[in-house]
């Protein structure tokens, strides 16, 4: 191993290029201190990520059920399909509850607005 290891510096001002090259000893035990430092943090850094790894979550079942509620809410269109046909088949057979005054008022409500 080399026992030299050129360092670039800060500038000096007595230097012509703006830059000095100072050199310090680096024995065989500081390499392998420095060695050791790095491989210890590396170990401690995969095991930091393979503890996040080994993170899980569990859901409760009121999250469970409102998450089943939300699916079927995104996957319906809104309308309640046995109510229509109820309605319509309630229309066809004249068995439909019709109020006439509840609907003239309301018709004339609508045309005030306009």
């Amino acid at each position: 191993m080399a026992n030299d290891i050129p360092f670039i510096t800060k500038p000096s001002p007595r230097s012509a290029s703006g830059t000095s090259t100072s050199r310090i000893s680096a024995s065989a035990d500081n390499v392998v201190s420095i060695n050791k430092k790095l491989n210890n943090a590396q170990v401690e850094e995969n095991q930091q990520v393979q503890s996040k790894n080994n993170d899980s979550i569990k859901f409760t079942d009121a999250a469970k059920h409102i998450q089943t509620l939300s699916r079927v809410a995104n996957e319906s269109d809104g309308i309640d399909r046995d109510k229509v046909d109820r309605i319509k088949k309630q229309l066809a057979d004249g068995n439909y509850p019709l109020d006439i005054d509840n609907i003239v008022r309301n018709m004339i409500e609508l045309n005030s607005l306009i």
